[in-house]
């Protein structure tokens, strides 16, 4: 019997010993039909895709979002519900080095940096995200936001750039094209950590169109996931007013009459 207090005990000890496994070893064991890859990388981005649906679907409840850290805040929601049975959370914190163009203070131009999130397993770090929002090809900005996150952990072993695309549906691809570009030949990255090729797109890919993801790897192991989302996803609709039926109609028939001379 299952529900007796020895299966019960059984079964309780394993759920333990599972979630207690190294985050590594847990992906492993979470069926494949959850998981978005056996390695940590792509677990998590399948994470941040499912967690970013959620806040696409969510934004036109709200009102006008002008800044990142609203788009992220609801990202972070969804991703600590998608999680929390891990036993993982997100969450805002200080780390690393601020941005010199944009101190905290004159007098403390290194002040500690505020991270837009990181991925916790406990108090261990397991990944940092960095977001910035974009209307079009802005090189600079790009180039500052995938810089300075390399200041923000030691271990520089896992990054994402998470940009929220501004600048409507009918320009998200070819931003996305413009923005690979800039990641591959504009921006100097630190010196052991060059970037080794390009920027590659992901096999893991929402079952929607608004959202892009790739991968950059840069020297000493450190990997940067893009991921790509376009917040403004609808497409234009077009309303015709009932005159113009009216005058298709009347061309239509005045087409055939031509016709049929």
């Amino acid at each position: 019997k299952m529900n007796t207090p020895e299966t019960i005990s059984l079964l309780a000890g394993q759920y333990d010993r599972i979630f207690r496994l190294a985050p590594e070893d847990l992906i492993q064991v979470i069926p494949a039909t959850d998981n978005g890859g056996t390695e940590l990388w792509a677990f998590l981005l399948n994470e941040f895709i499912g967690a970013i649906t959620d806040m696409l679907n969510l934004i036109n409840s709200l009102s006008k979002v002008d800044h990142e850290d609203k788009y992220s805040d609801l990202v972070m929601l969804s991703l600590n519900g998608r999680m929390r049975n891990y036993k993982w959370h997100a969450a805002n914190t200080r780390s690393g080095f601020s941005d010199p163009d944009q101190p905290v203070s004159v007098t403390e131009p290194a002040n500690l940096g505020l991270v837009d999130f990181a991925i916790f397993n406990g108090q261990q770090r397991l990944a940092i995200c960095e977001a910035l929002i974009l209307e079009g090809k802005d090189s600079i900005d790009t180039q500052k936001h995938n810089l300075k996150i390399f200041n923000y952990d030691p271990a520089r072993r896992l990054f994402y750039v998470l940009v929220y695309f501004k600048g409507g549906s009918g320009k998200f691809n070819s931003a996305w094209k413009k923005y690979q570009e800039v990641v591959e030949d504009f921006i100097e990255f630190p010196e052991g950590y060059a970037l080794d090729g390009k920027v590659t797109p992901t096999s893991l890919q929402p079952n929607h169109d608004g959202i892009h993801t790739g991968v950059s790897n840069h020297g000493d192991g450190t990997r940067l996931l893009h991921i790509f989302v376009n917040v403004h996803y609808q497409v234009e609709l077009r309303k015709k007013t009932a005159n113009e039926d009216k005058q298709v109609k009347k061309d239509a028939v005045l087409n055939s009459k031509k016709d049929s001379r």
